[in-house]
């Protein structure tokens, strides 16, 4: 018996339907899901969000002594050797050229210092010789030489800001002589200095040139950029005491204060003398040096909101990012009388604790290195100011000698 044509109708529609209601519930199930909240600071890893917490704190609370981080308030010279203990831990897991692209491979430095090696082919290459020959890392090669031209590329692997490379050279005290090779040309770091002169522009970010001009230049050094501008380190400086730290800066502005203290710094090396701009400079280092104290959790990691706030996200990997970075800062420009103080002893130690945990997991490289970077620096003026040395200085700007000439340390 045929059926009507209404019903018929109805039966198509109903199937119809029926045939959507898969998609768009499957669309609305991803599209209006709630998004993870990242932290103001910049973003991190999604997989530093499943990061098994509970467990990093249990196997902390083994590693650190019974009386946990204030063990170390009152015993600095037992905390030298427990800095060393969380270094040596982490020499156990080699950069590659196959696992660490040029960005990975300038963090390999600052982990490790002008000895820094990465491997190429299983082979050990030392990891600042890698980065001057233009070594292909993780596919990608850093330099390039346009019209003949020496220019550090930007971009995914690459430069993640403008004038990285330079300022990776120069905290770790690379000669301006030092060769940097593009195929079958020959450059030197006077020449990418000179890049980086040419390509200053107030609105930029210019956190990076301040560390590396500062480094390589005199501070009283006047010059034209490509189009135009006057430029001096003097200006550069301004221009950064004028920017936020806290918001949505790169790494909680913690780039930027240890920039305005380094210029400060070099130039009281030079003999010159520390007014207007640069008597500025050193006192907002100060100011900030006491808020940072201020901003440290009672377990002794530093807050994860960087320096907007006291936050204590359960995070190991968060955790490493902001206390790894601000304890840098801290390890490099913190006055002599400082660096006992219980807080901080207190926070390298937690530091150092946390780096020695197996999580299950790699530490993200950015943060992992910085926070190698701290523990070393510190542990050198630490080890120093006990031992009596009359040269208690930050290594990053004086007491640590420039390397050797890298090409013989392949």
């Amino acid at each position: 018996m045929p059926q009507h044509p209404l019903r018929s109708l109805v039966c198509l529609c109903v199937l119809l339907a029926g045939g959507l209601v898969w998609p768009l519930e499957s669309w609305a199930q991803n599209r209006l899901r709630p998004r993870p909240l990242t932290p103001r600071g910049g973003p991190f890893s999604s997989a530093s969000a499943r990061a098994p917490a509970k467990l990093a704190q249990r196997q902390l609370a083994e590693i650190l002594p019974a009386d946990g981080i204030a063990h170390y308030h009152t015993a600095p010279a037992e905390l030298l050797a427990f800095l060393q203990q969380a270094i040596d831990h982490q020499r156990h897991f080699p950069d590659t050229a196959e696992n660490r692209s040029p960005w990975g491979v300038m963090h390999t430095t600052l982990a490790w210092g002008s000895d820094g090696e990465v491997l190429i082919e299983g082979q050990p290459y030392n990891a600042i010789q890698a980065l001057c020959d233009n070594q292909k890392l993780k596919g990608v090669q850093l330099l390039s030489a346009p019209k003949g031209q020496l220019k550090p590329l930007e971009g995914p692997g690459l430069q993640g800001h403008p004038s990285q490379l330079l300022a990776i050279l120069a905290q770790n005290h690379v000669p301006v002589e030092q060769a940097l090779r593009v195929g079958e040309q020959t450059f030197s770091v006077a020449d990418l200095v000179a890049y980086e002169q040419q390509t200053c522009r107030p609105n930029m970010e210019l956190t990076f040139k301040l560390i590396g001009l500062s480094h390589y230049l005199p501070s009283n050094e006047i010059w034209q950029a490509d189009d135009g501008g006057t430029w001096s380190l003097e200006r550069l400086l301004r221009l950064e005491l004028r920017q936020p730290i806290n918001g949505r800066q790169t790494c909680g502005g913690t780039h930027r204060l240890m920039g305005i203290y380094l210029a400060v710094e070099r130039r009281r090396q030079q003999g010159l003398e520390i007014d207007a701009a640069w008597s500025a400079a050193e006192k907002y280092t100060d100011d900030y040096h006491a808020y940072a104290f201020s901003l440290f959790n009672p377990d002794g990691s530093f807050s994860t909101e960087w320096l907007e706030r006291r936050a204590a996200l359960d995070d190991p990997q968060r955790r490493v990012q902001t206390s790894g970075h601000v304890l840098e800062w801290l390890a490099v420009s913190l006055p002599d009388e400082k660096l006992q103080d219980p807080t901080l002893l207190g926070g390298f130690a937690y530091l150092a604790g946390l780096l020695q945990t197996d999580i299950g997991e790699t530490w993200a490289v950015g943060p992992r290195a910085h926070a190698l970077r701290a523990l070393r620096l510190y542990q050198a003026r630490l080890s120093a100011q006990l031992s009596g040395s009359p040269e208690v200085t930050p290594p990053i700007v004086a007491s640590e000698p420039p390397p050797a000439d890298p090409a013989t340390a392949r």
